[in-house]
């Protein structure tokens, strides 16, 4: 088959899934054309005010509009062919709740929730509907199509539009989700409702007690106040997840700090610049790493930085200057064993050399008497030179002799560096263990010279992070935190070895909330290389279908799992693209024919321009892929050299995880890890092909997803 016709009918093939939605077959479809009506008839009774999301409890709904409908009147009551409906902004303090809700999850005034519902209104008519049941799945290209049974008018093949496909929530996390859940230390989870920041920290949950086997008693997660508690706790059941405490901020904070503090930003400031000077100057002065050193130089600044701290405070500086005064001992001590080994050293050296001369004389000696003997006669041996020599046995006779005698003494040195440096370890040990109480001592100095009860325990609780990694909990996950006031998230974050901030800085509604993530109290702990750690959740662009059957299923089978059709949790508008392939190549025309067949089917199947994206494992086959493209009629670069309109990206396979490209070539070869070729899967969003030699071994995995027919080869 040509190139020009497997690119024709994949194009066929690609579209169709725009006309399923008139062969749709659901067992709930009476049901479905019901809640279609009732949603048809609210968007056309709300014209300035058009519903973009439904949840649907058993006798009402909840429809919400863009922010920039916002209405004063806040809830706006109303009835439809399906009973009652409130309609509001999603930018309203209480759609915050409602916003990630899932299928089951209860409302403590509406009940359970039976169906989600998302769809684009689009004047008289709701398109690209989207339902979701406890049924099944149902997609609806028009209400009015369906409803009427007559054919849309531009109900005709269209390219794909690759910006705008597929905006849906992610049983599994890929992308920035899940960077997000598997982020270390303090960092922020930013983006809209409806994003799956909530879904994002129960993972991170979920992920904190099964691989890491952190305790529940250690996890803590803190919400603006108490109506969302029952929300937060139905979602962590809904992941088999009942042992977090959950608390408002106000009520950790009493729960938490002896004195309730209510401190201000600049006083908290403060307090953490007094602990970090005070902390870089106790650390410079007690540097263990440099402390015990024979070329250490006393730290004078920092130990007049000390004492005007402490303001002299006499059982710390007897304490400071006693330890010092061991450190020096411990230094002198260090130079006095170095000076008895090197003594020992200098005597083996003496020594060897002088057995090495009383050695020789003896052979020699020897060698005279034994040739006169066999000669019969007296010779005079001191005038002939060439007797002194020593045979070749003899040196090597010598040499062993040196050698066992060198082993005995050098084990004589060695015992006695091994003493003194064990002699030396227990001093220096003894002396570090000391160190703590030296730092309690200091800690307890500052902390009492502050004059305000709030003062002392939060500046103890800064020590406690710098000095001690002490801390009451694990993790600390801080919900809605751009509500929550910027003392409080530091307070929080004092109390935790990471805290998670997640949040939407657009949607600030409470004044005395942080707001902006630049206005953190203490921000140093969430940056990292100068950057602040925020993880920016949007609306991810997810695979088709038959992309994301396979990926989860090369996964399936990496955990040793058995293979699943996910088809269930796709929409008709998702499915229907064209399958993965395995191409085996024979000769280097068959690699042009399949990139000009891949360039042919972009060019004729998207209405974005993008290049054909092929990977490529080392320097190597970069060459090669560019000398076989070199005399080709399409125009080809890779990262290092953009070019904007070619019709091929060449990009490194190692620089791929956390992207997405539209159609994608991907190499195997017989060293290609299964860990790689997930990511590959990962990477493609409509179309990908993966090829290799003819002969060459094929990943188990694959040659599987091949023989089931989830992979076209």
């Amino acid at each position: 088959m040509k190139p020009e016709q497997v690119a024709e009918q994949t194009e066929i093939r690609s579209n169709i899934f725009r006309r399923t939605y008139l062969k749709y077959e659901f067992k709930g479809r009476s049901h479905m054309r019901k809640e279609l009506k009732a949603d048809l008839e609210t968007n056309n009774s709300e014209r300035t005010r058009p519903a973009f999301h439904r949840i649907g409890f058993n006798k009402s709904s909840i429809y919400l509009t863009k922010a920039a409908f916002y209405d004063a009147r806040g809830w706006d009551h109303g009835r439809n062919s399906n009973g009652s409906y409130y309609l509001f902004s999603w930018s309203d303090w209480r759609a915050k709740g409602l916003l990630g809700f899932e299928l089951g999850d209860e409302s403590p005034a509406l009940g359970k929730a039976i169906l989600i519902g998302d769809y684009t209104p689009e004047n008289d008519d709701i398109r690209d509907v989207k339902y979701s049941t406890n049924d099944g799945k149902a997609y609806f290209k028009s209400a009015l199509a369906e409803l009427s049974g007559n054919k849309l008018e531009d109900d005709t093949p269209i390219k794909i539009d690759v910006e705008n496909f597929m905006k849906m929530k992610e049983i599994i996390p890929t992308g920035a989700q899940g960077k997000a859940i598997y982020g270390e230390g303090d960092y922020i989870i930013d983006g809209p409702a409806g994003t799956g920041k909530s879904t994002t920290v129960l993972q991170k949950i979920k992920l904190l007690e099964l691989h890491e086997k952190v305790k529940p008693s250690l996890i803590k997660v803190v919400v603006k106040n108490s109506r969302v508690v029952p929300q937060f706790k139905a979602l962590l059941k809904s992941i088999n997840i009942d042992d977090i405490s959950i608390l408002p901020v106000k009520d950790f904070i009493e729960e938490t700090y002896l004195t309730s503090p209510g401190l201000s930003v600049s006083s908290l400031t403060n307090l953490n610049d007094l602990a970090q000077i005070a902390s870089k100057a106790f650390l410079s002065v007690f540097d263990i790493r440099s402390i015990f050193s024979i070329s250490y130089i006393p730290d004078s600044h920092h130990w007049n930085e000390l004492y005007e701290l402490t303001k002299h405070e006499g059982n710390f500086v007897v304490l400071a200057e006693g330890f010092l005064k061991k450190a020096k001992e411990i230094r002198e001590r260090k130079v006095k064993n170095d000076k008895t080994v090197s003594e020992k050293y200098t005597e083996l050296k003496i020594s060897i050399e002088q057995l090495k001369q009383r050695l020789t004389l003896t052979v020699v000696e020897k060698n005279k008497k034994s040739l006169f003997r066999k000669l019969g006669q007296k010779v005079l041996f001191s005038s002939s030179k060439s007797n002194d020599q020593l045979s070749l046995n003899d040196e090597a006779n010598i040499r062993h002799h040196v050698d066992v005698f060198r082993g005995k003494k050098q084990k004589v040195i060695d015992d006695l560096k091994f003493r003194l440096g064990e002699e030396l370890h227990i001093a220096e040990k003894t002396l570090v263990e000391q160190l703590d109480t030296l730092k309690v001592a200091y800690v307890k100095v500052l902390c009492e010279s502050q004059k305000d009860e709030q003062f002392k325990e939060v500046l103890n609780l800064y020590f406690n992070k710098i000095f001690f990694n002490e801390y009451r909990f694990h993790t600390i996950i801080i919900d809605e935190a751009q509500d929550v006031s910027a003392s409080y998230i530091e307070l929080i974050r004092l109390c935790a070895e990471n805290t998670i901030l997640a949040g939407d800085e657009s949607q600030n509604e409470n004044p005395e909330g942080v707001g902006s993530w630049s206005k953190l109290a203490i921000q140093e702990s969430f940056f990292k290389d100068k950057k602040l750690k925020v993880f920016q959740l949007r609306h991810n662009f997810r695979q088709t279908y038959e992309l994301g059957n396979v990926s989860y299923n090369y996964r399936q089978l990496l955990l040793g799992r058995n293979l699943e059709d996910i088809k269930a949790d796709y929409f008709d508008d998702q499915i229907g693209f064209v399958k993965p392939r395995l191409k085996i190549i024979s000769q280097d025309e068959e690699f042009i024919e399949l990139v000009t067949e891949q360039v042919q089917y972009i060019n004729k199947s998207f209405s974005n321009s993008f290049p054909l994206v092929i990977f490529y494992e080392n320097d190597s086959s970069l060459d090669r892929m560019q000398k076989l493209l070199l005399d080709q009629s399409l125009s080809y670069c890779n990262e290092d050299s953009i070019k904007s309109n070619s019709d091929i990206l060449l990009v490194n396979i190692w620089e791929i995880a956390g992207r997405e490209f539209p159609v994608v070539l991907a190499p195997l070869t017989a060293t290609t890890s299964p860990s790689t070729i997930y990511i590959m899967l990962s990477r493609a969003k409509f179309g990908l092909t993966f090829f290799t030699g003819v002969g060459k071994k094929i990943d188990d995995h694959i040659v599987t997803l091949c023989q089931k027919g989830l992979i076209d080869k």
